[in-house]
């Protein structure tokens, strides 16, 4: 038996447990990069000296990894593997929600060298909780495919994140309609991304 077929079978043996790890990895990182999200969040309002390798951005970037991972690995399994069409499609959104993601984190180092600092509204920021609502519902559609003991635990946490995902993003997109009146109420908290609109 060659290595490949080796390669297949062990994979095919570990079919569920792989997937399981993609759902895990998915729906942990999108919890990594909530936090971090929370956390620089909090130290703008605190005012904190900020550069792109702060500490929050670092927890935000090893969730954009994980998910990655996980997208990488789903996308092997589905080379060898075949599932239904919901599990495919979970994890091909999985994974393109993970480019976007990392799309928009080089674009974020590149605005921060231009720009400087960002406030809460950017384009690269959008753009990135795009990413983690298409990695978020993708974890929900595997999770739902494959309806099990062990998915059935992480469900509530991966609609949890979904949910703060797709407002997360709502919120922001009404900080860009309401962005005249808050930037002149608001100016000190928000002057820097008020300066980017």
């Amino acid at each position: 038996m060659n290595r490949n077929n080796q390669l297949r079978n062990l994979f095919f043996s570990y079919r569920y447990a792989i997937l399981t790890a993609v759902v895990f990895l998915t729906t942990f990182g999108i919890v990594d990069i909530i936090i971090g999200a929370i956390w620089d969040t909090i130290s703008h309002a605190l005012r904190k000296p900020e550069n792109f390798w702060t500490m929050p951005h670092l927890v935000v970037y090893v969730g954009i990894s994980m998910i990655f991972l996980s997208g990488i690995i789903g996308i092997v399994l589905l080379k060898i593997v075949q599932f239904d069409k919901m599990t495919k499609r979970g994890i091909q959104i999985v994974l393109s929600g993970a480019i976007v993601q990392i799309v928009s984190s080089m674009s974020d180092l590149i605005s921060h060298h231009i720009f400087g600092n960002d406030g809460l509204i950017s384009l690269s920021h959008q753009t990135l909780e795009i990413g983690i609502i298409l990695s978020a519902f993708g974890a929900v559609l595997i999770i739902k495919s494959k309806y099990n003991q062990k998915f059935k635990k992480i469900l509530p946490v991966a609609i949890i994140n979904l949910l703060i995902s797709i407002i997360w993003l709502g919120f922001n997109f009404m900080l860009i309609a309401a962005s005249p009146i808050i930037c002149a109420l608001y100016y000190e908290f928000f002057s820097i991304g008020c300066i980017i609109m």
